[in-house]
């Protein structure tokens, strides 16, 4: 009663009655007017002090930590770092109007939108080269490495539930490069593999490594999907071999055969950063003549091994000590 504001008496309206036109008065003890329907304000109260209480909590959070954010993460990794001003991503709603700018990691370019039309419409990664938000690439980057180039289009292009292709796109196998087949991409975020190496699914030596973790450590797990919002390209990587520490950190082994990962550098590289910005600790087994990947980072190793003289069991105690010196 005491919120009434109306030139009504508030005793000849039903609390439950919807009135004919906008509502009633309300008047809020901050002097705040609000035209409600009486059960509306009941139960909302003041919508401009509600307001109010968001704004500050946002406020809050972003002095509390300036690098946060409300947008998507796939939206906030493109957040151009110099062209902005003042203005900090932690600032931002996702449904402001302002225009701002934005850069592409992965493919450079820069250009202008509000964070409002980021995610609606035709959600655009890059209006430029036409990928979008949410794609098969972004989600599953290694289903999307065995993405035939003979496609017309490209891995960030699709999603990975789509069903408005003519036909299955081609897979090129990352075990056997012979091996190509046609499959729908929700098929293969499902796990539909390579027909002809099915068994696994994972080459033998990487089985071998797997084994020996779990014998050294006595935990591994093998393809762990990490997610982690501190990714920048993508919202998530497969992991060869993850293994959980005593101390409670976490180590990830990558295996990089020489054929398959000849031109994979600038992938096993962002993959690699993801990893080690999600606090993991990283150790990289690259086949001869695989060049070094040249990442200077304390949590990072890389150790070349040789595809005619593994040793999956030795080159384990070898990462063991690596990691602990």
């Amino acid at each position: 009663m005491a919120a009434w504001d109306d030139d009504l008496p508030p005793e000849g309206v039903r609390v439950d009655e919807n009135h004919w036109g906008s509502g009633y008065r309300f008047r809020c003890p901050a002097g705040h007017r609000n035209t409600r329907q009486p059960l509306s304000y009941l139960f909302g109260g003041c919508s401009a002090c509600k307001a109010i209480k968001t704004r500050k909590a946002n406020a809050d959070a972003a002095a509390a930590d300036p690098s946060a954010s409300r947008l998507t993460p796939e939206i906030s990794s493109q957040w151009h770092p110099t062209k902005n001003g003042n203005l900090r991503l932690a600032d931002v709603s996702p449904e402001s109007r302002r225009m701002v700018w934005w850069r592409d990691p992965v493919c450079g370019h820069e250009f202008q939108a509000t964070p409002r039309e980021r995610d609606k419409y035709e959600r655009w990664r890059c209006p430029v080269c036409h990928t979008i938000l949410d794609s098969l690439a972004y989600h599953y980057p290694e289903v999307a490495e065995e993405w035939s180039p003979d496609n017309p289009l490209s891995p960030w292009e699709i999603r990975p539930n789509t069903s408005q292709l003519a036909e299955p796109p081609l897979w090129v196998c990352k075990n056997d490069p012979a091996h190509v087949w046609r499959a729908m991409p929700a098929a293969r975020v499902n796990g539909s593999q390579c027909p002809e190496c099915i068994e696994t699914g994972k080459s033998r030596i990487e089985t071998e490594y797997y084994s020996a973790a779990l014998a050294h450590w006595g935990n591994a797990k093998s393809g762990s999907r990490i997610h982690s919002a501190k990714f920048q390209t993508h919202s998530s990587w497969t992991v060869d071999i993850c293994v959980d520490l005593p101390s409670g950190k976490r180590f990830a082994i990558e295996y990089g055969g020489s054929y398959w990962h000849r031109n994979k550098a600038d992938v096993d590289r962002v993959k690699t950063l993801d990893l080690l910005a999600d606090g993991f600790l990283v150790v990289r087994l690259r086949e001869a003549p695989l060049p070094s990947l040249n990442i200077a980072h304390p949590n990072y190793r890389e150790i070349t091994v040789y595809s005619g003289a593994q040793n999956p069991v030795h080159n384990v105690a070898v990462i063991a000590e690596t990691i602990s010196s």
